[in-house]
This record gives structure tokens, sequence and C-alpha cells, in this order.
């Protein structure tokens, strides 16, 4: 018998602002927490925004030698956390897993950049041997899933993807392409992101993309608000085991849900501005939903991409109801960089984790800090309280910089067997 191959989440590991590893996640995601607090990583006084989302209490020795934290920096560390938390997560050891079938799929933003100007200043301020050693290979993007792969001797496909925002995605629909085409049964699929440095915080103020609430700590970003004025930056990871449904079911595997379909698109109009009609992020989830053959009146949730800024909520809104119809008014729809703020390239991926750890808990994550009715955005935003929900099948989104736009689908297994 010739079995479909079906793509399934067996296992997950995060760090995040709201903590590291699925529990004190879930706990603080029910709870409608804020993971935003001022700036501790430098001095942010002379910053319009003084708040970002920081991983707190990270000791890379509990996840790595002390041999290795001292080979990766923090971008790498967190993949690698996040990737044995998800196998942990899974039940599965390097023991249960065939090296040439298994591949790690990684997206990030900037990756290694802020070790990168550390070094540099130490050199122009010590001089050209007053580096890190290892600093070609610690700073490289493609260290995530190379450092990942090497931890859990995955010999299968290694890909590390960039493309702003929704970098994870493109690692996760990778994974799932692997699965389906039978090139791998097991993918370490995910995201990390450290982008809280004084560069790069700089460049987003100047760009007017960061909340200017000050010391309003807990209160932004507030996506979909009428008041809203901006996201709040963030760092973290987070991991995903996919593995071939059959796989899961002959080991005995917990599955948080079923994959069951994607879709991309490039607005191919601005850098920094997402196209005026929403004609990209409409494209990208009508895609999905094409790829998953299902209709849009199947889908009970969306994970919103929901970064709090102006325009954006708002043509993610449209988009919405363009391509839902009057279905969108009755699909719960979440944002939950209310409570996370937005972490670049990984993003998609810990906002995922989110989603699952609570659905799992029949429960559906809020929209925190929504307190002003915008009409432009007009649909269920679950605001401010989590709310007990069955949900069958969901869309979780992710738009970034240069029009790039991505949804994925997935789907409560028990729905389907």
């Amino acid at each position: 018998m010739v079995f479909r191959r079906r793509v399934v989440v067996t296992g997950l590991g995060v760090v995040s602002p709201l903590g590291i590893g699925k529990e004190k996640l879930q706990k603080n995601i029910i709870a409608g927490k804020s993971g935003i607090k001022p700036i501790t990583r430098f001095d942010a006084s002379l910053y319009p925004c003084k708040l970002a989302g920081e991983v707190r209490d990270f000791d890379p020795l509990n996840y790595v030698s002390e041999r290795e934290a001292n080979r990766t920096e923090r971008c790498s560390r967190f993949a690698l956390a996040a990737a044995q938390m998800a196998m942990e997560d899974a039940g599965m050891t390097e023991k249960d897993i065939e090296p040439e079938k298994t591949a790690t799929s990684f997206g990030t933003t900037i990756g290694g950049l802020g070790f990168s100007l550390e070094q540099y200043d130490s050199m122009i301020e010590k001089g050209p041997l007053y580096i890190h050693p290892h600093t070609s290979s610690m700073i490289l993007p493609n260290s995530l899933s190379s450092y990942v792969a090497i931890a859990w001797n995955a010999q299968g496909p290694s890909k590390t993807f960039s493309s702003a925002c929704t970098s994870s995605f493109d690692a996760i629909s990778y994974g799932f392409d692997l699965i389906k085409a039978g090139r791998a049964d097991v993918v370490l699929a995910g995201g990390s992101e450290t982008p809280l440095f004084p560069m790069f915080f700089s460049s987003l103020s100047l760009s007017k993309i960061l909340s200017e609430r000050g010391q309003d700590n807990g209160r932004t970003p507030r996506p979909f608000d009428a008041e809203r004025d901006g996201t709040i930056l963030s760092e973290g990871a987070g991991v995903l085991i996919l593995e071939d449904y059959h796989r899961s079911m002959a080991r005995g595997a917990k599955i948080y849900a079923e994959i069951i379909g994607y879709g991309f698109s490039c607005d191919a109009y601005r850098i920094r501005a997402p196209h005026p009609e929403a004609r990209g992020i409409r494209e990208a989830m009508q895609r999905a939903l094409l790829s998953s053959k299902i209709n849009p009146e199947k889908i009970d949730y969306i994970q919103a991409h929901g970064t709090g800024t102006k325009i954006g909520d708002v043509l993610e809104t449209q988009a919405i109801k363009e391509l839902f119809g009057q279905h969108a008014y009755r699909v719960k729809v979440s944002a939950i960089k209310s409570m996370l703020g937005h972490l670049m390239g990984a993003c998609g991926v810990v906002e995922l984790c989110a989603s699952l750890i609570c659905l799992s808990a029949g429960m559906v994550p809020p929209t925190i800090n929504y307190e002003h009715r915008d009409p432009q955005c007009d649909l269920d935003y679950v605001s401010n309280m989590a709310r007990r929900a069955k949900v069958d099948y969901f869309m979780a989104n992710c738009f970034g910089f240069g029009g790039k736009n991505g949804a994925l689908i997935l789907e409560n297994v028990d729905s389907s067997i």
C-alpha cells in the first residue's frame, strides 16, 4: 500500500521574552501577559522607544557544552536551545532518527550581525588580531542550520533562509516539501533572531517602525487598536519538529497539528511599504487555501501578523475581509506580537509555537492592549483575554520587508482521522 505522505508537528521548543520552554510560554500567553520591558542590553536613553522583548535568564550551558558556547553567538545558542527542547518534546533522541533522513531548516533576518559589529569595534579599538578566532563562522546566517545539524547528526538537507519576517515560514515550508517528497522523514525547522543592538535599533527608530510610547511597558504594541503607533523589537527562537505522519504514529508520538498547505507572494512594490491594496497579502493567503484544498469557511482562527503599525494592521484586515467575505467576521483573529513583540525572522515560528500550545489546551491566544476600536479594523481580535474554543483549521500569517508575504494552514489531526 502506498501512503500519502503527511506532515505533522510532533514537538516544539521556544526561547522567548515570555519564557524559555513551552510551559512558561503557554502559561503567560493564556494569561495575556506582556514580555515587553525597558531595554537593559544597551543604553536606550536617547531613543524614542525604550522598550524591547528581551530574553532574560538564558544560560547557554543548560543546552550546550562550554566549548560549544564559546564557538557560538547568541542567535545560534538560541537555535540550539530551542532545537534541544523541541526534540525532547517530541520524545526523540539522536538514536531515534536516521541521519540521512533528518534535515535542518532555519530562518533569520540578520543572523550574527550584532556579534559581527562587536568584533569590528574590538578590531578598531585593539587591532586586527583582537577578534574572536571563530568570528568568520559565528556571524554567518548559515551557521544556524549547520550548528543544529551537527548537534543532532542530521545529515539530510540543511538550509538557512533570510527573507525578512517570513524567514521562518520559508524554513517550515521547505521542511514540509522535503517530507512530502520523501527526501526527509524528520525536519528540525525554525528560526532565531537577536536584533537588540544599537545600530539595528537606530535604523528601525529612524524608519518610524517602532512604537514611541517610551516607558509605557506592558501596554504596547497595540495591534489593531485605534491608538497603535508601531511595533516593539524582540529576540528569541522557535523550533518545530516536522515529521512524516505514519512514522509519528508508528512510534506513538503526540501530534500538535498537521501542516496541510502554504502560500507565498511578493508585493513587488516597495522595500519598506506593503502594497496599498494588500495585493500580496491576499494572494499569499489565497495560495495557502488553494494548496490546502479547503474553502475559506473552514478556517476557525487566524494567527495574524499584527505588528501594531498604522498601515500594516489595516491592510491585513482588508485582505482577510476581501478573501473571506462575511466569514471574516466569524473567524477568531489573534495578534500574538501584542505580548511577544516582533521577533523579525523568528516571529512566525515563535508565534506558531504559542498558537499550538494554546490550542492544545483548548484556548485561542488573546490580542492584549486592545482598548480602542478602529473602524478600519473591525474583526474579532480575541481582545485582551484568551478564549476557549475548538479550532479545526487555522491560518498563520507573516509579512515582511521587500513585500514578502507568507501563510501556513494547519489542521487539528483529530478532525482528519
